[in-house]
C-alpha cells in the first residue's frame, strides 16, 4: 500500500543554458502517461490559466488504476504573480480511490497574516508567514526560477499543516524521449535527508517550462513515471469562468 501512495504522490515533481532564454507564462493544458516497470497505470492532466479575478489557476489531475488499487486526485490553486515571485492565495486538494478519500482546502490570507487550514474537516494550527507556499504554487515559482537560470532552489510549502522545506538542484540539460516525442529539458533533483526515496524532474524548454517527466523511486526500485503526451496552448477568455475559486463563489 506504501508503495502505491509513493505511486499516486507523483501525479504531480555543468551549467544549463537555459538562463538566456525568453520566458513568459502562457496558458496551457498538458496530458500526461503514467508508467511502473514499463507497465502503464494511469494518466494525468495539468491547466494553468488566469482566473476571472486575474490571478493564476493551477489544477493537477491523476487517474491511477494498478492492479486492485485504485487513486484519483485533484488539485488547485489560485496564486498571484509579482515581480517573479508566486504568491499562494489558496489552495484545494481532493483524493478518492482504494483506502480513505481525502480533502484539503488552505486559504492565505496576506493582509490579516493568517491561514486557514482544513484536512478533512478538522481545523490544523499553521503559523503564517509571507513566503509560504502551496503544494502546487511552488511548481509555478520552480518554472520561473529555472528559467531565471538559478540552479539550486528551495521552496517552504505548507503541507498537511506542517512548513517544509524542498529543496532541488539543477543537474543540467538532457534530451529525452517521451510520448510527445522529442524533448529538450532541465533535469533536477530533489534533495532530501533521506536518501532512499529519489525524485528527478524534467522541466520542457519548447513548453515553457512545464513539467514534461517525473521519476521516483525508493530503495532502488521504481514508484512511478510520469511522461508528457500532449502540450495544447488555451484560450484565456474561455477558461476565466471555469477558475472561479469557493471564495470567488460566496462573494
Amino acid at each position: 500500500m506504501r508503495h502505491w501512495l509513493l505511486l499516486a504522490s507523483i501525479a504531480f515533481f555543468a551549467t544549463p543554458s537555459h538562463a538566456d532564454d525568453p520566458f513568459e507564462l502562457v496558458a496551457f493544458q498538458s496530458t500526461y502517461k503514467v508508467f511502473r516497470n514499463g507497465s502503464e497505470v494511469g494518466t494525468g492532466k495539468r491547466t494553468f490559466h488566469h482566473s476571472a479575478d486575474g490571478r493564476w489557476y493551477f489544477c493537477s489531475e491523476s487517474n491511477l488504476n494498478w492492479f486492485i488499487l485504485s487513486d484519483k486526485r485533484k488539485e488547485q490553486s489560485w496564486v498571484k504573480l509579482t515581480g517573479g515571485q508566486v504568491n499562494s492565495v489558496e489552495y484545494q486538494f481532493n483524493r478518492s480511490g482504494t483506502g480513505p478519500d481525502r480533502e484539503s482546502h488552505i486559504i492565505f490570507d496576506d493582509a490579516k497574516k493568517s491561514l486557514t487550514d482544513i484536512y478533512d474537516d478538522y481545523p490544523l494550527e499553521t503559523e503564517w508567514t509571507a513566503d509560504l507556499l502551496d503544494p502546487v504554487g511552488y511548481q509555478l515559482q520552480m518554472r520561473l526560477d529555472v528559467a531565471a537560470g538559478k540552479n539550486e532552489l528551495l521552496y517552504p510549502v505548507l503541507y498537511k499543516g506542517e512548513r517544509r522545506e524542498y529543496r532541488y538542484e539543477v543537474v543540467g540539460d538532457e534530451i529525452i524521449e517521451l510520448p510527445i516525442g522529442q524533448v529538450e529539458a532541465v533535469k533536477l533533483k530533489r534533495i532530501r535527508k533521506n536518501n532512499r526515496r529519489e525524485t528527478f524532474v524534467w522541466l520542457s524548454k519548447k513548453h515553457d517550462y512545464i513539467v514534461a517527466r517525473i521519476w521516483q523511486a525508493k530503495d532502488g526500485d521504481e514508484q512511478a513515471d510520469l511522461r508528457l503526451a500532449e502540450f495544447e496552448l488555451l484560450n484565456e477568455d474561455k477558461q476565466e469562468a471555469k477558475a472561479e475559486s469557493p471564495i470567488e463563489a460566496k462573494s
